[in-house]
C-alpha cells in the first residue's frame, strides 16, 4: 500500500490522507474510430519532502480492440500559488480534449476544488 501524503491546511482542519501512486479516482474510457483512449490520475509528492503535491496524468490508446496498451502521453501538473494539488478528475471530450479537476490545500488555503490556470479545465487538446 502506497504512503499517506498529509498535505499541510490550515489550523483546524482534519487530516487529509492523499495516498501517492494511487489512482483516486476512475480512469475515464472513451472508444473514437482509429483508436481506444483511457485517461487517468494519482497524486505524487513534487519536493521529496511530503509537503507539496502534484497530479501525475496519463493517456493510454490502444489501437484496436484486443491489442496492447501504450502510453500515448503524460504529465505532471503542478498548481499555481503554492497549493498542493490532489485528488483529481479527468475526463476527454469528442475532440479528444483532455479536462482536469482537482482539490488544492496549503497552509492558508483549506480544501477547494480547482480547474487548470485561467479558469479553463482543458489540460491538453489534440
Amino acid at each position: 500500500m502506497a504512503d499517506p501524503f498529509k498535505p499541510p491546511q490550515p489550523p483546524g482542519g482534519s487530516d487529509i490522507d492523499a495516498l501517492q501512486a494511487t489512482i483516486m479516482y476512475m480512469a475515464q474510457y472513451r472508444r473514437f474510430p482509429t483508436y481506444n483512449t483511457a485517461v487517468f490520475n494519482f497524486v505524487v509528492d513534487l519536493n521529496g519532502a511530503d509537503n507539496y503535491s502534484g497530479i501525475r496524468w496519463f493517456e493510454l490508446r490502444q489501437t484496436t480492440d484486443g491489442t496492447p496498451w501504450t502510453i500515448y502521453q503524460e504529465g505532471t501538473y503542478s498548481a499555481p500559488g503554492g497549493v498542493s494539488a490532489f485528488c483529481g478528475n479527468m475526463c476527454m471530450d469528442q475532440n479528444g480534449s483532455i479536462g482536469l479537476a482537482y482539490t488544492v490545500v496549503n497552509t492558508s488555503t483549506f480544501p477547494s476544488l480547482r480547474l487548470p490556470a485561467g479558469g479553463r479545465q482543458i489540460l491538453w487538446e489534440p
